[in-house]
């Protein structure tokens, strides 16, 4: 909730959209219970095997989009699994600053900084990335288009893909 405004601003100079505070609340309300779903998680730990492996979160240039993956960082970053950021080198910096924003306050919550990996590169390079790394990595979560989806996946199978709304 400090941050809202923040969120908001960088989505009008990126995105040029105007309704933020709508999409805010929905994050909100969605974030509350998710939050409550990994709490019960936690606390089934005995029971439940959570996987460390670092996860991939690819991050997008539309607000809504934005929102949905990032609850999925933060979601990820509660139960101890690192989170690699992919980024596309062509989209807006509205990620970049949003990463820059979760490291500081990771930092001040006492959360590791190398939990948290920012990569802007090439859909090439990103690849490279997931590919080499995918022996010691979780899932891939994405909102893209269903050919994008359907390739990723064909080439890392851990992938979780949205192809028809924002709710990954």
């Amino acid at each position: 909730s400090k941050h809202s405004g923040y969120l908001i601003g960088n989505q009008c100079v990126d995105f040029q959209k105007q309704d933020g505070v709508t999409e805010i609340e929905e994050a909100i309300m969605a974030n509350t219970v998710e939050r409550r779903l990994n709490d019960l998680l936690l606390q089934s730990e005995a029971t439940v095997s959570v996987d460390r492996a670092p996860i991939y979160v690819s991050a997008v240039s539309n607000f809504t989009n934005f929102l949905d993956l990032s609850r999925k960082t933060l979601r990820s970053l509660e139960v101890g699994i690192p989170v690699v950021i992919l980024s596309r080198s062509q989209t807006s910096q509205h990620s970049y600053r949003w990463v820059q924003l979760l490291v500081d306050l990771c930092a001040d919550a006492g959360i590791h900084s190398g939990m948290i990996t920012f990569a802007s590169c090439s859909l090439d390079d990103i690849k490279g990335i997931t590919l080499s790394c995918k022996e010691s990595t979780g899932n891939l979560y994405a909102t893209c288009s269903r050919a994008l989806a359907a390739e990723i996946k064909s080439q890392y199978p851990k992938t979780v893909a949205s192809t028809g709304g924002p709710n990954t």
